[in-house]
């Protein structure tokens, strides 16, 4: 399987944080793995990678439900950023939402690839890998 050059890990839960990010780092298949608590602090970071013309993350993985800017905010500014450049972002939404209306909702951004219920076990994330490469 090819190994991902970077990932972006969006939520505001510190277990959910760690545990994923290991989960992550264990699958030897993500080089570098970019934790931000809320979407404000990943769109900072993305934004000034866009400007300094820094390697972008391949995949964003993104809860809704978070702190300062939740994940349909970061969304609707990330929509803004993806103008300034060509490369391909995957945006994976991760959430422990069951609502028929945010997974329908979800549909509506070309830019997410695919809605996730949490938690994410070994076997999602290698699956959600399979189906970004």
């Amino acid at each position: 399987m090819k190994t991902i050059n970077s990932l972006y890990l969006v939520d505001d839960d510190d277990i959910y944080r760690f545990l994923t990010g290991k989960i992550i780092k264990e699958s030897h298949l993500v080089d570098k793995v970019w934790m931000y608590t809320n979407g404000q602090e990943a769109i900072e970071s993305l934004s000034k990678s866009i400007q300094s013309n820094e390697k972008l993350p391949q995949i964003i993985l993104l809860d809704l439900t978070m702190p300062v800017m939740d994940g349909w905010e970061f969304l609707d500014e990330f929509n803004v950023l993806k103008s300034y450049t060509d490369e391909l972002i995957s945006i994976y939404i991760v959430s422990s939402s069951i609502s028929p209306k945010d997974i329908a909702k979800v549909q509506e951004y070309k830019s997410v690839k695919d809605f996730v219920i949490k938690p994410i076990t070994k076997e999602k994330f290698l699956d959600l890998l399979a189906s970004f490469i």
